[in-house]
């Protein structure tokens, strides 16, 4: 089929881009909303190739091939699937850090009152890939229906994907020497080919939202971008033809305030650094939101004096949530055809539940979470005890009283409602809550269905509600006894700049680990619950211990990792540091 040769041509172009000789992002449409692109990764050989390495030694992927395609019926399923992961003939042999190449881009720009947004590839192949790709897209450009045009001295190629419905999409795509473009918007593709032979017009680098974000950040190994503000003159048009003018006004506002963002991952001699920025746009387009997004209060250290030693991370944040409901519940109210005039009112009629008074009229602005590890998987195949978790999240309380009359409240309401469900008759009578003390402070238990435990306490103007009484016991004695951060945990914390308004501090090794053993309880527990379909319980265990085994020596190289965000001027920018041992 046409579709399936295109898609195996885009794939094989996608994976074949090498050394290039300037930077592909001039060559972008101005119009741009959104980019993700890849640079560098052949010079990072040294340390990304053990990893592949050890992944096919496993061998992960045969053993997931083995255990998830093994009955008759998937057999079936996946020979008549088109082949188009397959690399043609001309690429075979090659390895994947052979045909990776140095930089190239995948960007989806939008023109203004133009319905379908463009897409488009560009990459330089590598001298060792040029020739296979030459030759393929000439078997391309010799099938029916194929047109060849030209821009400058270069021609270029358009075919056409029948969409089912009696309407076509063009498929544009050209090569010059190294350089290789597709798109499905002829007309930006001639835009790259002229910027590629030297045009001055306007590019994504010169576009305004670029310049404040992307262009300020530099390269990276992995470059992401994205600009809300032109969605504006898109979307408004759309809800203001259904007659939502103030839904329109709201969003458009809305997307010209959030601005543009992009984010950059370097790979470093010690890990993986990370770096992004977010430019506001001008305030007066949300004041609300814009004030809600530009908030540089800084972050709570009051919850780290319950960071127990078993913990795999500790995030705390400056994010006034109440504030966040307002701004939600005006958003809600400036919908007509949606019937709220307040949410509060709303949710509480749907659901019984009082959020003003239970929740957001004591949460003071920080919030905060704790995670620590999860109980020990269940034999394969059989559900765990405690499905959510060690987690614990913790919420600033402006009144002590307000909050534990506010949970008991919440978590009474939602255990009856949870009963009531889950009983046949509709009338189940939720458990009694228990409680008990933790160095002088009251802490209740509901249980809300089996395996669903919830806890929380209120002390030190904090709430705190556990997914597990266990790790909010961890959390309380870990504050009684004075215990110091873990020492992985405290070796990131010197990082964090006194002015971020959130930073996390995370265990890495041990998470992934933590994480990797969860992973493989999950697929298990849901390939013996569905058994009857004809898996292979012994291969589907051989897969998860393939993986857990992969994902175990990915955590032996991992050590510690911090993030923290800071804001100042109208630009959110955030910074991150992952160790890792290549």
């Amino acid at each position: 089929m046409k579709l399936v040769r295109i898609a195996a041509v885009v794939l094989s172009l996608a994976l074949v881009s090498g050394a290039l000789a300037q930077s592909l992002r001039p060559l972008l449409p101005a119009e741009t909303v959104a980019a993700v692109g890849v640079q560098g990764l052949s010079q990072q050989q040294a340390k990304i190739q053990p990893f592949l390495d050890e992944f096919d030694r496993i061998g992960v992927a045969k053993a997931f091939q083995d255990a998830f395609a093994s009955t008759e019926q998937q057999a079936e399923q996946s020979a008549n699937l088109p082949d188009v992961t397959r690399l043609p003939a001309d690429l075979q042999g090659l390895s994947l850090l052979d045909v990776v190449g140095n930089e190239a881009y995948l960007a989806v720009s939008v023109k203004q009152g133009a319905l379908i947004p463009a897409v488009t590839f560009v990459a330089r192949v590598d001298a060792k890939a040029q020739a296979a790709v030459s030759k393929m897209i000439a078997d391309e450009a010799g099938k029916a229906g194929v047109q060849k045009l030209t821009e400058g001295s270069l021609d270029f190629y358009v075919d056409s994907v029948d969409n089912g419905d009696g309407t076509t999409t063009p498929i544009a795509y050209a090569q010059d020497g190294a350089l290789v473009a597709i798109s499905n918007d002829t007309d930006v593709l001639r835009g790259v080919l002229r910027r590629h032979q030297g045009s001055n017009e306007p590019s994504f680098t010169s576009a305004p939202g670029y310049a404040a974000t992307l262009g300020k950040l530099g390269d990276g190994q992995m470059m992401t971008y994205f600009d809300f503000a032109p969605l504006s003159a898109v979307v408004q048009p759309l809800l203001a033809a259904q007659g939502m003018d103030a839904l329109a006004t709201r969003v458009s506002g809305m997307l010209e305030t959030l601005g543009a963002t992009a984010g950059v991952s370097r790979l470093t001699a010690t890990g993986v650094e990370t770096h992004s920025l977010q430019k506001l746009g001008e305030a007066d387009k949300d004041p609300a939101l814009y004030a809600l997004l530009s908030s540089h209060a800084p972050a709570s250290e009051g919850p780290l004096a319950f960071v127990p030693a078993t913990a795999l991370s500790v995030a705390t944040s400056n994010v006034a949530l109440t504030s966040w409901w307002d701004y939600l519940g005006g958003l809600v109210a400036s919908v007509p055809q949606l019937g709220v005039s307040n949410v509060d009112e709303f949710v509480q009629s749907m659901v019984g539940i009082d959020l003003r008074a239970d929740l957001f009229d004591w949460m003071g602005q920080n919030v905060a979470t704790i995670t620590t590890p999860s109980p020990p998987p269940a034999a394969a195949g059989l559900p765990t005890s405690d499905l959510l978790g060690g987690s614990l999240f913790v919420l600033e309380a402006k009144d002590a009283s307000a909050a534990s009359s506010g949970l008991a409240d919440l978590f009474g309401k939602l255990a009856t409602q949870l009963a009531s469900l889950t009983d046949p008759s509709g009338s189940g009578t939720p458990a009694a809550p228990e409680t008990h003390q933790v160095g002088g402070v009251t802490v209740t238990t509901v249980t809300m269905a089996p395996g669903v435990t919830l806890a929380y306490a209120v002390t030190d103007g904090m709430a705190f509600i556990g997914t597990s009484p266990a790790a909010l016991d961890a959390a309380l004695q870990a504050k009684q006894a004075g215990t110091a951060l873990p020492a992985v945990l405290a070796a990131q914390r010197g990082q964090v700049p006194s002015d971020a308004h959130s930073f996390t501090l995370t265990d890495a090794k041990t998470s992934m680990q933590n994480s990797a053993a969860s992973l493989v309880a999950g697929i298990q527990t849901a390939a013996g619950m569905g058994g009857s379909q004809g898996l292979d319980i012994a291969k589907v265990t051989a897969a998860t211990d393939a993986l857990k085994q992969f994902l175990d020596f990915v955590a032996g190289k991992l050590g510690g990792a911090v993030s923290y965000s800071q804001v100042a001027s109208g630009t959110l920018s955030s910074s991150g540091m992952t160790q890792v041992a290549w």
